[in-house]
């Protein structure tokens, strides 16, 4: 592509039905992926209301302690919160760039291979936030501006093994040159209007964002196969089956040969002790005829 063009990219909405077949490729770990946050939440905020009644139950006034107890309390859970959102976001990454090419990773599996990518993306997401935060606070459109350009920068990290200001480089670039991610940041716009409506609003937004994750997915692979030539060095996410076949073939083939060259120093060393014997042999013979 030329620069200073742009690629068009179909309607956000013609990315519905890709993304629901690319859900289909391995439906229970994505919806698994993406309810471990409530899994997990639920009981953390039954503990705090636990806590927090304990802590009323009293009357009167609340000792200094009480109320560091419970900030901390508060703390720790907003930073389990944080990891849990981070790492289920790799985990999704995961799953759907492996999806994307017919293949299936288990939900644990999903969850070992988040690890290495873990502070990365941490990282990431807490500069990009800093900086989405500031433009939003200043004229808002800065900041919406900034949010376009880092908004797939996290799969640049995963998909790419890339490190947090390459990985926003990239994502900034390649994102100028794209029109597709402007109607992402429009369609999670619409989830969030539909979980606002009350009492049901919450199960098309809950239906709307599972696809969500996988279109996002969809418009990644799209941007970096119309304008990204292809990565110098293989992206690292999981061992591939046939590199660890080959591996294993190789690693068989050595053994043989491995155990075949001492071989010829065994019998290179009959034939110098065999050699000695040969000559008092045949001078014995020759003394005896004398």
């Amino acid at each position: 592509m030329e620069e200073g063009t742009q690629e068009k990219f179909p309607s956000v909405f013609s990315l519905l039905q890709p993304a629901w077949r690319l859900l289909r490729v391995n439906p229970t770990v994505t919806i698994g992926i993406l309810a471990t946050p409530l899994l997990i939440s639920v009981p953390l905020f039954i503990l705090l209301l636990i806590v927090s009644g304990a802590v009323t139950a009293g009357g009167g006034t609340l000792s200094v302690g009480t109320v560091n107890a419970f900030g901390v309390l508060l703390l720790a859970i907003y930073v389990v919160l944080v990891v849990v959102g981070v790492i289920v976001n790799i985990a999704l990454m995961v799953v759907t760039l492996k999806a994307a090419i017919g293949e299936k990773v288990g939900y644990l599996e999903a969850f070992r291979a988040s690890w290495p990518y873990f502070f990365r993306v941490l990282g990431l997401y807490a500069i990009v936030s800093l900086a989405v935060i500031i433009g939003l606070v200043l004229l808002i459109v800065p900041g919406l501006i900034m949010l376009r350009r880092y908004f797939l920068a996290g799969y640049y990290v995963v998909d790419r093994n890339m490190g947090i200001f390459p990985a926003m480089d990239a994502s900034a670039d390649e994102s100028k040159k794209a029109r597709g991610v402007w109607g992402l940041i429009g369609f999670a716009a619409l989830i969030a209007l539909a979980g606002a409506i009350p009492h049901v609003g919450w199960v098309p937004a809950v239906a709307a964002g599972v696809l969500f994750s996988c279109m996002i997915t969809l418009r990644y692979i799209q941007i970096t196969e119309r304008i990204t030539p292809p990565p110098a060095f293989e992206p690292v996410l999981l061992p591939k089956r046939e590199r660890t076949s080959n591996t294993t073939a190789v690693a068989a083939s050595e053994k043989p040969a491995a155990a075949a060259a001492p071989a010829p120093a065994k019998g290179a060393k009959k034939a110098k002790t065999a050699a000695p014997k040969t000559k008092k042999s045949a001078a014995r013979k020759a003394r005896s005829r004398r």
